[in-house]
């Protein structure tokens, strides 16, 4: 467990290359900004990988990684503000904020237990891409700041699923198992009944055509009953 008092769990501003591994059953939590990139310098090159818990209690977030570069996070555990939380104004109330070339990867939760109309993850600068694979949980909003480009949000939860996300700001939507994804906030409705229709109709349909086959092909009665 490591624990911040009021603030900083973990503070890498100003460093390039840090390697930060919360493995299966580890915690990470402070009052507020449990883990920090930005104080004492931006820091850049940053992997996070959270397979345990990361959470704050008070406010700010809980990852901030706002004015850093080439940040990449994979979280298959849980990151998440405490329900009690302090609501402020802003996105400095965002579970994870992210700066600018940064990748989360989410196969756990990300989660904004103090309100779910406030932001689980924020874009403050460009080019950032956010994967959302099948077995993840996002709780809260999805926002790309005012003013920045080149940012995508990639769902990953396979063909025929049912997901919806709540978007703000401009997002370029991509779902990598082929599914059409509806723009203004990221959804796609799963089309499983309507295949499984599809299908039934398609055996009759090959059933009737096997039946006409065998019909045309079968020996005709002629005038003086001889099969020809």
């Amino acid at each position: 467990m490591i624990q911040g008092p009021n603030l900083y769990a973990i503070n890498i501003g100003g460093s390039t290359g840090a390697t930060i591994t919360n493995n299966a059953g580890g915690i990470i939590f402070s009052e507020r900004q449990a883990i920090n990139g930005t104080v004492g310098g931006n820091a850049s090159d940053v992997t996070l990988t959270n397979n345990g818990t990361i959470y704050v209690t008070g406010r700010e977030s809980t990852v901030n990684f706002t004015g850093n570069s080439n940040v990449t996070i994979t979280n298959s555990g849980a990151i998440y503000r405490e329900s009690g939380a302090t609501t402020i104004t802003g996105s400095a109330q965002s579970t994870i904020r992210l700066g600018s070339s940064s990748t989360l990867i989410n196969n756990g939760e990300i989660r904004n237990d103090a309100s779910q109309s406030l932001n689980a993850i924020s874009l403050s600068g460009d080019g950032n891409t956010i994967i959302l694979k099948d077995e993840g949980i996002v709780t809260g909003l999805i926002t790309a700041e005012s003013g920045t480009s080149g940012n995508k949000l990639q769902l990953d939860h396979g063909f025929g699923r049912t997901y919806f996300y709540e978007t703000s700001g401009d997002f370029t939507l991509e779902d990598l198992s082929g599914n059409t994804v509806l723009k203004g906030s990221a959804g796609s409705v799963s089309l499983g009944r309507q295949e499984t229709v599809d299908e039934m109709l398609g055996l009759r349909a090959f059933n009737l055509r096997s039946t006409l086959k065998r019909y045309a092909s079968a020996p005709k009665p002629s005038d003086d009953n001889m099969l020809y």
